[in-house]
């Protein structure tokens, strides 16, 4: 049986038998190099297109909150916590946050809807900078989407300027507590939640409000 030659233009036009492990290169074939340790040579540098690699792994993305349930391997860049239907990142620590701004207001006033990721417990601080009559209470409010609000922790009745703080979380109580916190309730911190200072009466009083949550 004689072995082909390389350089062939075609396969062969005889009846002899001939073994061949080559390439096409569309004109002629070549016959695949190899030794006995690495078996077949492959020349990198002359290999053409995208060669593409099934890992089955995606490409990793950035975390980001509300991500949909995974149906596939997933590469996230941070720890995820599931909330019962799409997945949040997780959160640390969270320093001082605004919840209202320094300004006069003469009635109750509810801040922005907040939503509670991880933390398990929260502290507000309300700055009292001028006092009308009557008095305030601090408050955090139940997000129920709709109906009456559910007031789940409220502090005692505020009739001076100063500074007054609230906190909110399993196993909170005013044992050794600070001139500055007035209440404290033992309680989770619900998913979705918000400060509301209840006024007495119509007077003028300035005050902002502040809040910190906790892991």
């Amino acid at each position: 049986m004689p072995a082909p030659n390389e350089g062939t233009t075609n396969l062969p036009s005889d009846a002899a038998a001939r073994y061949f492990l080559g390439v096409w290169d569309g004109t002629n074939f070549y016959a695949i190099r190899g030794d006995t340790a690495k078996g077949a040579d492959v020349d990198v540098t002359r290999v053409q297109g995208t060669v593409t690699v099934d890992s089955e792994l995606p490409a990793a993305r950035a975390g980001a909150d509300a991500l949909s349930n995974p149906t596939a391997p997933d590469v996230l860049a941070a720890r995820m916590g599931f909330n019962g239907t799409t997945w949040d990142r997780w959160r640390n620590n969270l320093g001082i946050t605004s919840l209202l701004a320094s300004a006069a207001r003469t009635a109750t006033t509810d801040s922005a809807i907040q939503t509670n990721y991880n933390f398990r417990g929260i502290l507000l601080l309300l700055n009292v900078s001028a006092a009308g009559t009557g008095f305030l209470n601090l408050t955090v409010v139940v997000n129920d989407g709709g109906g009456a609000p559910f007031q789940i922790s409220t502090s005692a009745n505020i009739t001076g300027t100063g500074k007054y703080g609230l906190v909110l979380g399993l196993g909170a109580n005013l044992t050794n507590a600070g001139a500055h916190l007035n209440a404290a309730t033992g309680a989770p911190v619900p998913r979705s939640w918000y400060g509301r200072i209840l006024h007495s009466d119509s007077s003028s009083w300035t005050y902002l409000l502040d809040y910190y949550g906790s892991i």
